[in-house]
């Protein structure tokens, strides 16, 4: 069989399948698939990708097979302070593989392994291969002992310390917490070495805690050079009337609203809400960053890089530059602002009519806080029902419908996860005061049925377009 062209992943993994059981050198692969000088350069990179991948095993001997010919599964390491572990299968509906702590190869937490399945009744198995390492740098203290120096890491899931070489010492002394960098990863019995990059200093300094896994984690801390020019370009177009493309729907005139916590500064969605004879209409509206961010942008590519914004008690590091996410991508009342708009019509029992999405252009009228609608809404506080009179109405509109949507969800079997969530407060020099059970009230509920009815309303229509998508 002439596979010109065709060599790739999926023709090399189908002749596996289909043309043999056993494992074959590499001269046998070419010889066996008929291919020329250049096919087989081609196929030697292609088999060197999924050995690395883990779908391909290359034998001590040098024969190249497939795993699960081999009893091998790859999955991700989930070590156990004890030296033992887990590993999470990646293909779904399997059972995990319990490692012995004499088994593991040296893979420590989070590494993604390849593993021989040696017991299948126990589902017990030993780590051949570490596919990809999930750690480069530690976190922990130092310590020096009369047998040598050693960070001794602060996640308790990894099992052992790490050996300091004298050199990379600087000015570290015993105690100081730093951050080390992971030169000789442990295998077999020789223990893993690291050289210190970063001395944070004594563990007293709440802020040097949050610093610690700022580094061990390469948060970034700054945006690119290329990504703040962007950001600053946009910041200087914001008095451009943003609903003069022709192709949004104008809806400056439908009473929105944005609900969030007393201490969040971006505001990236807003609900309205209408009554009709027969039900409701409820808009979400999602601030649109498609409109600034352009694809492959510098900001694009740094924002796939980060992935999401990260929080800590005193700070946040942000997805997007703040000229987006807390100015042109912001909510804020009284300005116009660029949104996706999902529209829902619903009847008086709560079950969806019909659904739409578009671009629109919306000025919120109000920025409120759960705080205050609850005390709107439950506590029927006077003052704060005078202050926002003009939208008491559609407040109470947003209540019923929440009330009938999360009736309908609880009888399609949904599960409420009503979980206490924790609120850190600081005092003026960000030491921790105290650690709280944060407020989840009604007027949380209210916004979450809100955005679980426009996701499905998303994803049924992307369903209805074929389009494969996560939901």
């Amino acid at each position: 069989m002439r596979l010109k062209n065709m060599v790739n992943r999926e023709t090399i993994l189908a002749f596996f399948r289909d043309k043999t059981k056993r494992p074959l050198s590499f001269r046998d692969l070419v010889v066996m698939m008929n291919l020329n000088h250049k096919e087989a350069r081609f196929l030697k990179r292609t088999l060197r990708s999924l050995v690395k991948s883990g779908e391909v095993v290359l034998t001590r001997k040098g024969l190249y097979g497939p795993s699960e010919n081999m009893s091998l599964v790859s999955g991700y390491f989930e070590a156990h302070r004890e030296g033992y572990g887990f590993v999470i299968m990646e293909t779904p509906g399997q059972r995990d593989v319990f490692i012995p702590a004499r088994a593991t190869g040296g893979a420590m937490h989070h590494d993604r392994v390849l593993v021989r399945i040696e017991n299948s009744r126990k589902r017990s198995g030993s780590v051949i291969r570490i596919l990809e390492r999930a750690h480069h740098k530690i976190a922990g203290k130092f310590e020096l002992t009369g047998s040598g120096l050693y960070v001794k890491p602060k996640d308790k899931a990894i099992p052992f310390d790490l050996s300091v070489a004298a050199e990379s010492l600087k000015e570290t002394r015993p105690g100081e917490t730093v951050i080390a960098e992971i030169i000789e990863y442990p295998s077999g019995r020789k223990p893993p070495a690291a050289r210190i990059v970063k001395v944070l200093g004594k563990p007293v300094d709440p802020k040097m805690e949050v610093e610690s896994i700022v580094d061990e984690f390469d948060l970034p801390r700054r945006f690119p050079r290329a990504v703040q020019s962007e950001a600053k370009m946009l910041g200087m177009k914001r008095h451009f009337v943003m609903g003069e493309d022709g192709w949004r729907k104008i809806m400056h005139d439908l009473p929105t609203v944005t609900i969030d916590g007393e201490r969040a500064k971006d505001f990236d969605d807003a609900v309205s809400i209408r009554l009709l004879k027969h039900g409701f209409t409820l808009f979400v509206h999602i601030a649109d960053v498609s409109s600034f961010v352009q694809e492959n942008s510098a900001t694009d590519l740094e924002a796939r890089e980060r992935g999401t914004s990260v929080y800590f008690p005193d700070r946040v590091i942000p997805m997007l530059p703040k000229e987006l996410s807390e100015d042109l991508c912001s909510l804020k009342p009284g300005i116009e602002r660029l949104a996706m708009t999902v529209e829902i019509e619903f009847d008086r029992l709560g079950t969806v009519l019909k659904s739409s999405m578009y671009p629109s252009s919306i000025i919120s009228d109000a920025r409120l806080t759960y705080t205050s609608v609850r005390k709107i809404l439950v506590d029927q506080d006077p003052h704060e029902r005078r202050r926002h009179d003009h939208l008491l109405q559609d407040l109470e509109l947003m209540a019923e419908l929440c009330g009938l949507l999360r009736k309908r969800r609880l009888e399609r079997g949904s599960l409420d996860f009503d979980l206490p969530e924790p609120e850190v407060l600081l005092d003026i020099r960000g030491t921790p005061e105290a650690i709280l059970r944060a407020e989840r009230n009604f007027a949380h509920m209210i916004i979450e049925e809100f955005m679980i009815a426009a996701n499905e309303a998303v994803a049924g229509y992307l369903d209805s377009l074929g389009i494969p998508f996560l939901f």
